[in-house]
């Protein structure tokens, strides 16, 4: 259970949902956020249907499935026309060997998502759209020392996007914000940092796809993993993640129609307490799980070669035709820290979420609740 009771009550005293429970449909359904938000919906009482692309196994008891890939306009016009929700949690991003190329991910991940806008539109029922966006669109800061807690207001990082060619979705993400808020009036947008926790245990028949999960299941088959130990961010527990986005749902609904929206439109998905890479997580997380930290090997920052011939797709996405020796060095640039503020998941919100120690303790303590077969071996 993620969401506090005193919400839950609230919840089921609305109105707005006496004739029915509201119809939620959470993309990318087969992820490891996509997955916890699917149970947790389906428990406050809500009509669920998720999509899959791959994971066709994929099933969750009393919730209806899809296949929709982003990449297939008929697959995103058919889902929408089947289900008609009033209600979608877009997790859905179309990564992998398949949309290396800038073309193929913009294809993918920003005429996608457009197109599933331009569909719930068409069907002329009122809908709230939740986006999962990237703690990677604020600008940050260079060092630890110097980096201050980005607000949901804080200025954003300034890409060239001709140049970009090597971390799209980050770009895509900054692109797709700026369209959901000018394209959707009822929308929410979360900024994620790194996610982590145990797998979906409720009802799930699908192994969890979260990174904390691929990193145990490295270390038990005595395979080595690089972790970045360069790139600091705000971690934040799946707990804590459903239960932000759960909350602010309610909030939304809970809204009057043609009042002013009183709430935020943009959210940090983070605890807000803690600064770490993925390696010193990594390194947490086999202390709280009593596993073997020694394979676990810190990945520090590349060193640009300036000297690597440049390729086709890097001299095509410039008009002109050419790209700069700088412009090669900037694009391979991300935030090294960024740290966010959970501000508004405190005070609009009124949830604190766990510290990273807290949220390791309760990783533990689900893995043994719920004799999880995914680590492979029993916590004392």
């Amino acid at each position: 259970m993620y969401l506090p009771d005193k919400f839950l009550s609230e919840l089921q005293k609305l109105e707005k949902l006496a004739t029915g429970p509201t119809k939620v449909l959470i993309t990318g359904g087969s992820g490891f956020l996509g997955q916890h938000l699917t149970v947790e919906f389906k428990r406050l009482g809500m009509n669920v249907a998720f999509t899959f692309v791959n994971c066709s196994e994929l099933k969750v008891t009393g919730c209806g499935r899809y296949y929709m890939n982003l990449q297939d306009e008929v697959s995103i016009r058919n889902v929408v026309k089947e289900f008609k929700p009033n209600a979608v949690v877009h997790c859905a991003e179309a990564r992998g060997p398949h949309v290396q190329d800038s073309d193929s991910a913009h294809h993918a991940n920003v005429k996608g998502t457009m197109l599933l806008i331009e569909a719930l539109i068409e069907e002329r029922v009122p809908f709230l759209f939740i986006f999962i966006s990237t703690d990677e669109v604020y600008k940050g800061a260079t060092d630890c020392v110097s980096a201050q807690p980005c607000g949901e207001s804080e200025e954003l990082n300034v890409i060239d996007f001709m140049s970009s060619t090597r971390r799209p979705h980050v770009l895509h993400k900054m692109e797709l914000e700026k369209y959901v808020s000018s394209h959707v009036r009822n929308h929410i947008i979360f900024r994620a940092s790194n996610i982590y926790g145990y797998p979906c245990l409720e009802e799930s028949s699908l192994q969890s796809t979260s990174k904390f999960s691929k990193i145990v299941a490295s270390l038990k088959a005595g395979i080595q993993i690089e972790l970045p130990n360069h790139l600091w961010r705000s971690p934040c527990l799946i707990d804590d993640a459903v239960t932000i986005i759960t909350r602010a749902f309610i909030l939304f609904i809970m809204s009057p129609e043609d009042g002013e929206v009183s709430y935020p439109r943009i959210y940090n998905l983070t605890s807000g307490h803690d600064l770490t890479t993925e390696y010193e997580m990594g390194k947490g997380m086999c202390r709280a799980l009593g596993l073997s930290a020694t394979l676990i090997v810190a990945k520090e920052a590349p060193v640009p070669d300036l000297e690597e011939p440049l390729h086709a797709s890097e001299v095509n996405m410039h008009t002109n035709g050419s790209i700069s020796r700088h412009a090669r060095v900037a694009e391979e640039e991300i935030p090294t820290v960024v740290c966010l503020s959970n501000d508004n998941i405190r005070e609009h919100l009124e949830i604190e979420p766990r510290t990273l120690e807290e949220g390791l303790r309760r990783t533990r303590f689900m893995i043994r609740a719920g004799d999880c077969e995914w680590l492979g071996s029993k916590i004392e």
